[in-house]
C-alpha cells in the first residue's frame, strides 16, 4: 500500500506542476493585458512592473491551485486507466476510495496550506499591490482623463471631457470645476484645450480655448460672474513625474485576514444591532410624544418626520447588511477556495478512470466545465449576497455542495463498476434511437 500510494502520488506532480504552470501563465498573460497601457502610459520602471507581478502572483496563486488539483486528478487517473493499472490494483483488492486515499490526503495537506496562505500571505500581498498601484496611479494622474467621465486627477480640480485625442493630449468639450479654500467654486467651459507637459515632466499646464468662467460672488451668494475669454491657462505643479510610495492604514476585505475579517463582521453586527435598537426606540418616543390625550390609534398621528426617519433607519440597516455580507463573503471564500481541492479530487477521480485517456488536452477539456461552473457560482454568489439576496455561506460553499454531491455520485457509481446512465434510462435511450431493419434473408431451399 505505501509502495503504491507513493506511485500513485509521483504520477500526480508532473501534471499538476504542468497544469499550475499553464493556469498561472494565462492568469499573467491577462494580468499584462490589463495593465499594459498603464504602464506604458505612466513610464513605470521595470523595478515596479516587476514588484507588481510579484505581489499579484497570491492571488493569482490562491486561485490556480484548485485549477490545477482537478486538471492533474484528471489527467493523472485517466493515464492510470488507460495503461490498465486502475484493473490490475482492483484485481488486487483494492477499491476505488484505497486506490484514491492517498490523493485524497494530499488534496487535505494542499486545502490547509492554502487556508494558511490566504490568512498570512495573501493579505499582506494584496495589501502591498494596493499601496502600489495608488501609488502609480498618483503618478501622471492627467492621463486619468476620459471622456464622459468626470474625474479629479489633482485635489482641487475636477474634469469632464467629451473626446480626448491621446495623441495630440488634444481634449473638446471641456468642463472644470476648480475648488479653492477662500473662494467659491470655479466653473470652467470651454471648447476645446491642450495638455502641456513640462520638460522636467513636473508641471501640467492646461491651456483652454473659447470658454467661460462662473463664479459666485462670495459677498452675495446670489449672484456670479461670467468671464469669457479667448485663451486660458491652468498650471498644476508637481502633476507626478516621480513615482511616490504611501503607506495606507485603511485595508479592504481582501486585504484582511481571517481573524480581522471575523471581528470586522461581528463590530458590524453589533453596529446594526444598535442601529435597529436605536429605531426601535426612536418610534416609540415619536409615537408617544406625537399622541393627544384620549386617541386609540397612534397611526392617525404619524407624521411626515417620522417616516422620513423610519426610511433613513431602513436605509442604514441596508448599508450595514450590505458591508456585512460582503466582509462575510471574504471571510467564507478563505476557507470555500482551498475546500474545492478535495472536492475537485472526489470528482476527478471517477472522471479520469472513465475517460481512460491522460493527455493534457482531454484533462482540461473535462475540467474547464466543472471549472468555469465552479467559478461563475462563486462570482455570481459573492454577487447576490453582496445584494442581500442570498447568505453569505451558501453564496461560497454552494458551489462545492453541488459539486461534491455530483463527485460523490460519480464515485459511488464508478467504484461499483455501474454506468452513469441508469438503466430505465438507457433502455428509454435506446427506444428513442433509430430502429435497425432486419436483414432480409433469401427463399429457403430444400437440403
Amino acid at each position: 500500500m505505501r509502495i503504491l500510494g507513493r506511485y500513485i502520488l509521483q504520477e500526480h506532480i508532473g501534471p499538476f506542476l504542468f497544469a499550475l504552470a499553464v493556469v498561472l501563465f494565462v492568469l499573467i498573460v491577462n494580468f499584462i493585458l490589463d495593465y499594459l497601457e498603464l504602464f506604458i502610459g505612466r513610464d513605470i520602471p521595470l523595478s515596479v512592473i516587476f514588484e507588481l507581478f510579484v505581489l499579484s502572483l497570491g492571488w493569482m496563486f490562491a486561485l490556480a491551485v484548485p485549477m490545477a488539483v482537478l486538471i492533474a486528478t484528471i489527467m493523472a487517473f485517466g493515464r492510470l486507466a488507460a495503461d490498465n493499472e486502475i484493473v490490475a490494483m482492483k484485481a488486487g483488492g483494492m477499491s476505488l476510495f484505497q486506490i484514491t486515499s492517498p490523493v485524497l490526503a494530499a488534496s487535505v495537506v494542499v486545502t490547509v496550506g492554502l487556508i494558511l496562505f490566504g490568512h498570512y500571505v495573501l493579505p499582506e500581498a494584496n495589501h502591498h499591490l494596493s499601496n502600489l498601484l495608488v501609488a502609480v496611479h498618483r503618478k501622471k494622474p492627467a492621463l486619468e482623463i476620459k471622456p464622459g467621465v468626470f474625474t479629479t486627477p489633482f485635489k482641487d480640480l475636477s474634469i469632464l471631457v467629451d473626446d480626448v485625442d491621446d495623441r495630440t493630449s488634444t481634449i473638446r468639450g471641456v468642463t472644470i470645476q476648480r475648488t479653492h479654500r477662500t473662494r467659491p467654486t470655479q466653473t470652467i467651459r470651454a471648447d476645446s484645450g491642450h495638455l502641456i507637459w513640462s520638460e522636467d515632466g513636473n508641471v501640467l499646464t492646461i491651456e483652454l480655448t473659447d470658454g467661460e468662467i462662473h463664479e459666485v460672488d462670495s459677498s452675495e451668494p446670489d449672484k456670479y460672474f461670467r468671464l469669457r475669454f479667448k485663451t486660458h491657462e491652468i498650471r498644476m505643479n508637481n502633476a507626478g513625474s516621480e513615482l511616490v510610495r504611501t503607506q495606507r492604514e485603511h485595508r479592504s476585505d481582501r486585504e484582511m485576514n481571517i481573524t480581522a475579517l471575523r471581528g470586522k463582521v461581528r463590530a458590524l453586527e453589533d453596529q446594526l444591532s444598535d442601529v435597529r435598537q436605536k429605531a426601535r426606540s426612536e418610534v416609540v418616543r415619536s409615537v408617544r410624544s406625537s399622541l393627544p390625550d384620549g386617541v386609540a390609534d397612534s397611526t392617525a398621528v404619524y407624521g411626515a418626520d417620522l417616516l422620513k426617519s423610519l426610511r433613513a433607519e431602513a436605509e442604514r440597516e441596508a448599508a450595514l447588511e450590505r458591508e456585512i455580507n460582503r466582509y462575510a463573503v471574504e471571510f467564507q471564500k478563505k476557507f470555500s477556495i482551498p475546500f474545492a481541492c478535495i472536492v475537485f479530487v472526489v470528482l476527478g477521480a471517477p472522471l479520469g478512470t472513465r475517460i481512460r485517456h491522460g493527455s493534457f488536452v482531454i484533462g482540461l477539456a473535462v475540467s474547464a466545465g466543472f471549472i468555469l461552473f465552479y467559478y461563475i457560482c462563486l462570482i455570481g454568489g459573492e454577487q447576490l449576497a453582496d445584494r442581500r439576496y442570498l447568505p453569505p455561506f451558501w453564496s461560497m460553499w454552494g458551489a462545492n455542495i453541488a459539486l461534491g454531491i455530483v463527485g460523490s455520485w460519480v464515485f459511488v457509481r464508478t467504484s461499483l463498476e455501474q454506468s452513469l446512465v441508469p438503466e430505465p434510462f438507457r433502455r428509454r435511450l435506446r427506444a428513442l434511437g433509430p430502429r435497425r431493419n432486419p436483414t432480409p434473408s433469401g427463399p429457403e431451399t430444400a437440403p
